[in-house]
């Protein structure tokens, strides 16, 4: 007792300083290096409970993954913005403008991107953040989505549905609405499985609730499920019931119902699921002969599969969550909520600029017709649950730095063995964010290490003073900290999206105390690994939260392919990318209360062309030869991707209200792969035949 009355007398900058020293002299070793084959495929505890076959889950989740029926437009799909390397390559109106509307210069709706627009951000001397910015712009590349339009039905047997266009202040050109486009740059789905929390802001939670992205902040949240011939509420969040492991199936459902990504504004997942259990999966695209799931199911013609959806959830799940046929669903609001995050109105860009619907109230049942069906109102539920099984398959594991660290010296070249020491060493501190196999601190394996006791860490910022954070989520002065709070905004219930917040806001916190973490350990840059655990004090010692601005740190795996780079999309190479990590950031000073302390620059690496190289040559070595050449598991259905807009005809006497799309095909391709006629994936905007070796370098 006296020696904790002793350290509660401490300042906490002392109390920091003394941790910090202690850390420097006793450090032990890194952590050895492994391959991704090595670290399990992370899962529910409670799977088995809801799922009755994961193969057929799997083959439900990747018809639905890349059926364009799911839009309302008939078109969009998840795999709309996923089709590349998981990731999103498209170049023509993916353009999204600040929070006033306004593009920057010579930018705008409906134009083609090059690669003189990147960086976003120039300075007179790119690894020198000292020098003038000569260049800022906070525009951001996103995805295009739907049109803006409200929604009126779904029409059974019919992929569109019935809606009304409205004008957009934005996304128009030439007195007609093009396709809006997403406030924040899409991640690569690949290995994504591994997050403890997805989307850039981690808003899609740990925990699904069946419903919404929102895991356990949304205490309305309920699926349905038959018990002895009756239906009653099944409330995810109960102890008993919980589906943790589970952040992809939150992230899953959330583009769904967005009205800027793939819905008319107010549509809600019942309808979605009538829309598409009255619809043949993927009917209006080819399905590869060999494709390494589907092709059991593939239909005669070529075009989708033979079965329903209807028969596909039936395979894949318990009949309790859809066997009642006697009862219905109905629900008291379908809320069309803002789907702005922010705390404060300092914040320019929300997550989308639009709404999202879901449910928001209670849920009634009763006998006979007039509702849903409970495999309609469960929707959401198996869908999550599916696209979640289906993503966990999209493991790239096959690199040469898998075969590296499994023994193989030839595996990675000279150069590239340099990288990779530079990558681990102080002269980087790559690894304070890129941690384990999964190359990103948010992984489950790293927030449920012992060593990491909880999904919230005390750390001295930037600007020198303590702080709490979430693991894995960093502020690291890509953009100004007012452009886009990310993991420091709100969710559409008023709640902190961050745990940080929550553990500090707890008495105010609607939901069960157990769902919040408490902060861990005390961390410092100047040793590996940077932590050290005091006993936990309530109230706490620090009560700062430094989550403004934060995102979370993405795996660095097929990175090659994935570009642009950041949650803006600001950095078109990976040369770009080491300039602003060797400068220490674009808003380095601007930022300062809520910075990472390890973005401070590489002084090591400035001007130290030979370095550079080989950090940029190591992260080519994270390319599986599976995903670029779309092997499977990477192969997929056939899709049309809208890819910007057609002008407007001549003479058009406004018959519609938008431009009509231009539609790139991506071809169905089988287990195999992609043919050496199609070649293979490229970097984001590499034209070059064959790919241009030296890309990521210029």
């Amino acid at each position: 007792m006296k020696t904790r009355k002793n350290i509660c007398r401490l300042s906490r900058r002392a109390l920091a300083l003394g941790l910090i020293l202690n850390l420097v002299a006793s450090a032990p070793a890194s952590a050895a290096l492994v391959s991704l084959k090595s670290v399990p495929v992370p899962k529910p505890v409670n799977l088995a409970q809801y799922v009755a076959d994961e193969a057929a889950a799997i083959r439900l989740g990747k018809a639905l993954f890349w059926d364009m029926q799911l839009g309302s437009d008939g078109l969009t799909t998840c795999a709309t913005c996923h089709f590349h390397a998981g990731a999103d390559s498209r170049t023509r109106n993916s353009s999204s403008p600040d929070s006033s509307g306004q593009f920057a210069s010579g930018k705008g709706v409906n134009k083609n991107s090059s690669t003189t627009d990147f960086p976003f951000v120039t300075f007179a001397d790119p690894e020198d953040r000292t020098t003038a910015r000569t260049i800022v712009s906070d525009d951001v590349i996103g995805s295009q989505g739907v049109n803006r339009t409200t929604f009126k039905k779904v029409r059974n047997g019919n992929a569109v549905e019935d809606g009304r266009h409205s004008s957009s202040p934005v996304f128009s050109s030439q007195g007609r609405n093009v396709r809006q486009v997403t406030g924040r740059n899409a991640p690569s789905v690949i290995n994504a499985v591994y997050n403890y929390a997805n989307f850039y802001d981690g808003r899609a939670n740990h925990f699904f609730n069946g419903v919404n992205p929102f895991g356990y902040q949304d205490i309305n949240a309920r699926i349905v499920r038959n018990v002895n011939g009756s239906l009653v509420e099944h409330d995810l969040s109960l102890l008993e019931n919980r589906l943790d492991n589970a952040s992809l199936a939150s992230q899953s459902v959330g583009p769904l119902l967005s009205d800027v990504e793939m819905s008319w504004q107010g549509r809600s997942f019942p309808e979605l699921g009538r829309k598409m259990l009255s619809l043949r999966p993927l009917a209006r695209q080819q399905v590869s002969s060999s494709d390494s799931v589907l092709s059991g199911l593939r239909h005669p013609s070529g075009q989708g599969l033979s079965s329903t959806y209807s028969d596909l959830i039936k395979a894949a799940f318990k009949a309790e969550f859809w066997n009642n046929n006697s009862q219905t669903v109905t629900f008291g609001s379908v809320g069309k909520v803002v789907g702005k995050i922010a705390p404060d109105s300092s914040s320019k860009t929300p997550i989308n600029p639009g709404k999202m619907s879901f449910k928001q109230a209670g849920l009634a049942i009763a006998s006979g017709s007039g509702g849903y069906s409970q495999m309609e109102a469960n929707f959401s539920f198996f869908f999550g649950m599916a696209v979640m099984l289906y993503q966990a398959t999209l493991i790239s594991d096959d690199t040469p730095f898998d075969r590296f660290v499994s023994g193989d010296p030839t595996a990675l070249t000279e150069r590239q063995q340099h990288g990779l020491n530079l990558f681990q060493s102080a002269a980087t501190s790559c690894t304070a964010c890129h941690i384990g196999a999964e190359f990103t601190a948010v992984s489950i394996s790293n927030t449920k290490n012992p060593l990491e006791p909880s999904v919230i860490e005390v750390m001295p910022m930037g600007d020198g003073n303590l702080a709490n954070y979430d693991i894995g989520f960093y502020n690291v002065g890509v953009t100004r900290t007012a452009d886009d709070l990310g993991r420091g905004g709100i969710d559409p219930f008023g709640l902190p999206l961050s745990f940080t917040r929550q553990f500090l806001a707890k008495s105010s916190m609607p939901f069960s105390a157990d769902f919040i973490a408490q902060p861990g350990c005390i961390t410092t840059p100047l040793s590996e690994p940077p932590r050290i655990c005091p006993p936990f004090a309530d109230p706490p010692l620090v009560t700062r939260a430094a989550v403004n601005g934060a995102f979370k740190t993405p795996g660095l795996r097929n990175i090659e392919l994935t570009g642009p780079y950041f949650h803006n999309g600001s950095m078109l190479t990976l040369r770009q990318v080491v300039d602003f990590y060797v400068r220490g950031g674009n808003f380095h000073d601007e930022n300062l209360a809520d910075l990472d302390p390890f973005l401070d620059g590489m002084p090591a690496l400035k001007n130290n062309e030979a370095d550079q190289t080989a950090l940029i040559d190591f992260m080519l070595a994270l390319t599986d030869e599976r995903v670029r050449w779309e092997r499977a598991p990477f192969d997929h259905p056939q899709l049309l991707v809208p890819n910007g807009h057609q002008p407007k005809i001549q003479g058009d006497p406004r018959r519609t209200r938008v431009l009509a799309d231009n539609l790139i095909e991506i071809p169905a391709v089988g287990r195999n792969g992609r043919t050496q006629s199609q070649g293979p994936l490229k970097p984001f905007m590499d034209t070059s035949t064959g790919g241009d070796p030296n890309f990521h370098f210029n």
